[in-house]
């Protein structure tokens, strides 16, 4: 249990260390104006990143990529029918 306790202690420590001005800041705003909300915090610290944005994010960015191959596929049938080589379509069949 104590180290457990040990270890908490020290990654609060660390994480306090690791942000020292944005600490200070946030404390000058506090000594400024006593309550704060949300907006002041994204301020000093920034937008917060939740598991669940980052993996919509990921989500989009794999989506743009397929989206990308498929126009990719399609620019080519279109040179290929304009050219009338009889290639394969999008999907790879042939015409």
């Amino acid at each position: 249990m104590h180290k457990l306790i040990e270890d908490a202690y020290q990654k609060a420590l660390s994480l306090l260390k690791g942000n020292k001005k944005k600490v200070d800041k946030l404390a000058q705003v506090l000594l400024e104006k006593e309550v704060i909300f949300k907006e002041d915090l994204e301020g000093i610290f920034g937008k917060r990143t939740y598991k669940r944005d980052l993996e919509r994010e990921i989500e989009i960015v794999e989506e743009k990529k397929r989206m990308k191959e498929r126009l990719k596929k399609v620019k080519e049938e279109i040179e290929n029918t304009e050219a009338g080589d009889g290639s394969k379509d999008v999907d790879g069949k042939d015409k």
